[in-house]
């Protein structure tokens, strides 16, 4: 509405302003041009408001999945069971890595320690289990 009567006033405009050197046959061709180009503008504004509403929504979804997901780390939340599924397919597995177990040291005296190549060391331990190189006293 606020751009209909801006286009009236700017019609008012240029024609007081143009009527002089112009005849009413060119004044009313500026006006159906100035009409279709309202228009135009129009059609524009409401596709806008149209995409202003769709990214709305996509907003509010966007902060409910938010919301869902850091619902679910605290245990006393319940959720959805769509809410349970987006953050299925959200979490990560990470592969566990195994930690080499140390190996008895009431083997006589032989070191627990690993090789590079995965076999025991073959050296005298210490006190502690460890030859001299893998930490022993």
């Amino acid at each position: 509405m606020r751009l209909m009567k801006f286009f009236i006033c700017l019609i008012g405009l240029a024609f007081f302003q143009d009527v002089s050197g112009q005849s009413i046959a060119e004044l009313n061709a500026k006006i159906a041009n100035l009409e279709t180009k309202i228009i135009v503008l129009e059609t524009k504004v409401s596709m806008l408001e149209e995409n202003n509403k769709a990214l709305n929504l996509r907003i509010d979804n966007i902060l409910l999945n938010l919301k869902s997901g850091i619902n679910n780390v605290n245990p006393e939340v319940k959720t959805s069971s769509t809410n349970s599924n987006i953050q299925q397919q959200n979490t990560v597995t990470t592969p566990k890595v195994s930690t080499p177990e140390r190996v008895n040291t009431s083997s006589g005296g032989q070191c627990s320690a690993t090789t590079k190549k995965g076999s025991r060391c073959s050296r005298k331990a210490s006190s502690n289990g460890y030859c001299w190189q893998h930490g022993g006293n």
